[in-house]
């Protein structure tokens, strides 16, 4: 018989017994934590493939995520101008010694005054100097005082402050009046003791110029922020139209052309689209054109050209390293060339029949890949390629945005460095006889959008009613 057990006690599971129980139990623990870990695993797979399919095909929340990560990084960057302490976003560090006026060579200079765009003494404005360097006159360009209508500005377009703008494109008329785009907002007319004569009721951007009938040319924006257009087959919003204007002396839109029904009229839709079906499909076509000029063919330069009329538009496309020239009435373009030149900008006709562009040849190392900025000079019928001017090591030249070169009358080129807060002029051998630097401290400069040289006479406007 089994021996008897007392009340309360247990009998002893054998051995083998309580080592099957066991084993059972830890392979039932592992089988958890493996389904554990698959399932985590299976999630983590999922996450990713949705992230790249996200990414690769900008699903929602894509365009979201970008925004509040371009909105965190820009507020890293730039947090002291966001709250007003100084105008991070225009400076950068200096590269050349000296403030001002830092060199003039009498006699080999073009005489006259200069007119430059960018914040002077803590104000985005514009500022008039002679060729001394001395502050003639200055027009401050404040948004907040300017106020412009906003309802035809998105709301991620208006700035917060006076720094978050800055003049791109001014004109400067003999009795003291300014003409100025506020990127994005508005274009103004101000008059020699500051006051607005009047604001343009569209998105106006970049460069400006005065035909010699008096209108002037600049260049407006349409956005599409969430839908396609039938009228421009593959763009896929976010997407940017971009509008050439002719606007009266008094503030009146003339008449306006979509660039990009130009581009798909004239079949260069090839510019559009380099990489094919990949882009339309994959991405955003945001900022696919980036136009950033517009100018005119006189009738004083139009007989050197004998693939134009007077009248003629010369527009620029920036991220497309295209330029065209085509006839405002028609629509018809007449001339088009793909680079050589690198993100291009200010496109003139010249006296001699050829076409000066100011070449960035953005490298995204400093110029230190492909030598720098340089301007060169295009002859548009036969596509000979001459450079006029570029730096060199011991006289470095280079933007890899905006910048802008005028031919002056005598031959000279007065060039707008803009990331270096630099303007100067050369002579056709390429000395350098004038040269202006936009200091903002010890260790900065402040970028110049703009500069351009008038006669003397246009510094003897009157003042005497200002207040």
């Amino acid at each position: 018989m089994p021996p008897s057990h007392k009340s309360g006690e247990t009998t002893p599971m054998p051995v083998a017994e309580r080592t099957s129980n066991g084993a059972s139990s830890i392979g039932k623990s592992l089988a958890a934590s493996w389904d554990k870990f698959l399932f985590f695993a299976c999630l983590l797979l999922l996450a990713y493939a949705v992230g790249l399919a996200t990414a690769r095909f900008h699903l929602p929340p894509y365009d979201a995520l970008t925004e509040i990560w371009g909105a965190g990084r820009d507020w890293a960057e730039n947090w002291r101008m966001r709250l007003g302490i100084e105008p991070t976003q225009h400076l950068a560090a200096a590269r050349d010694r000296g403030a001002g006026l830092v060199q003039h060579v009498e006699g080999k200079s073009m005489p006259g005054v200069t007119l430059m765009e960018s914040v002077f003494d803590g104000d985005v404005g514009l500022r008039l100097i002679d060729q001394q360097g001395n502050t003639l006159h200055t027009w401050d360009a404040l948004y907040s005082e300017i106020a412009p209508n906003t309802d035809i500005v998105p709301e991620f377009n208006i700035p917060t402050n006076d720094w978050e703008t800055m003049v791109h494109g001014a004109v400067l008329y003999p009795d003291g009046d300014v003409l100025f785009n506020l990127p994005g907002i508005t274009m103004v007319r101000m008059n020699a003791c500051g006051e607005v004569e009047w604001k343009l009721p569209a998105m106006t951007h970049h460069s400006m110029h005065v035909a010699e009938d008096g209108n002037i040319w600049t260049l407006g924006r349409v956005y599409y922020l969430d839908q396609r257009d039938p009228k421009f087959p593959g763009m896929r919003p976010k997407f940017e139209d971009d509008l050439v204007l002719e606007v009266s002396p008094e503030g009146e839109i003339l008449r306006q052309i979509s660039v990009l029904e130009i581009l798909y009229a004239n079949d260069l839709i090839g510019a559009l689209f380099p990489t094919g079906n990949g882009l339309v499909d994959g991405y955003t076509m945001e900022d696919v054109i980036h136009t950033n000029d517009v100018e005119i063919l006189s009738s004083a330069n139009a007989p050197a050209f004998p693939l134009f009329e007077a009248g003629d538009a010369m527009v620029s496309f920036r991220n497309l390293n295209l330029l065209i020239v085509f006839d405002p009435d028609t629509g018809v373009v007449k001339w088009s060339q793909t680079g050589p030149w690198l993100r291009q900008h200010d496109p003139d006709f010249l006296p001699d029949g050829r076409i000066l562009v100011f070449d960035n040849r953005d490298d995204g190392a400093e110029g230190r890949l492909l030598g720098g900025s340089r301007l060169l000079a295009i002859d548009p019928l036969s596509r000979e390629v001459e450079t006029i001017y570029e730096g060199t090591p011991e006289a470095p030249f280079f933007t890899s945005g905006r910048g802008s070169a005028e031919r002056l009358d005598n031959g000279n080129f007065l060039i707008v460095e803009t990331s270096h807060g630099r303007v100067f002029e050369v002579t056709p051998d390429g000395t350098i006889v004038w040269s202006y630097i936009n200091r903002y401290d010890a260790d900065r400069v402040v970028a110049v959008n703009g500069a351009a040289r008038y006669p003397e006479s246009f510094a003897d406007f009157d003042r005497s009613g200002c207040s």
